[in-house]
């Protein structure tokens, strides 16, 4: 409860108010309990950024595979927005489209270059016209990879009925 004060009060009289009133504790007991629940709320808050941003594109990772591998392109483009969303890439993509000005960055040029450089090896593949906005060019390879994948899935032994070559249906169960 005294987290929740901390954490919910704006002022350290609201605190100890709280602390002497509600929960009944003498004055040494609330300072320790007050100091307490900072630490904890320390605690909560200190954690490895690179770790927890890695572990969820990692479950992402996964998910993806496991909608490539079900054929449910639906989820597999769900996810790959949510990777998106996790690397930070759809806030710059939304700025950009609104045409808001954005500051020059030396990593964000970097990252425009080899942009460009993925662009071209997708127009020489004839995966994607020139010029194609961000968002486009991203859908196309989605669609493409999807479709290499599917296509990959097919042709697996795992996905052919036993003595011919023909595909059946994955079904839902692992």
């Amino acid at each position: 409860m005294v987290v929740w004060a901390v954490a919910t009060f704006d002022s350290e009289a609201e605190i100890i108010k709280f602390c002497r009133e509600k929960v009944e504790l003498t004055a040494k007991e609330t300072e320790e309990a007050i100091e307490e629940a900072r630490r904890r709320i320390r605690d909560a808050a200190d954690f490895d950024l690179t770790y927890e941003i890695g572990r969820e594109l990692t479950k992402n990772d996964y998910l993806y595979k496991q909608a490539v591998k079900m054929q449910d392109l639906k989820t597999a483009a769900k996810t790959q927005r949510d990777r998106w969303i996790l690397l930070g890439l759809e806030k710059a993509a939304k700025e950009s489209a609104a045409g808001e000005v954005i500051e020059y960055d030396a990593d964000a040029a970097e990252l425009e270059i080899k942009l460009d450089n993925i662009r071209a090896q997708l127009e020489a593949l004839e995966i994607a016209p020139a010029g194609l906005a961000i968002e486009d060019l991203t859908r196309r390879v989605v669609v493409a990879y999807l479709e290499m994948e599917k296509k990959t899935i097919c042709r697996s032994p795992d996905t052919q009925e036993p003595d011919t070559e023909t595909p059946r249906r994955l079904s839902a169960a692992p």
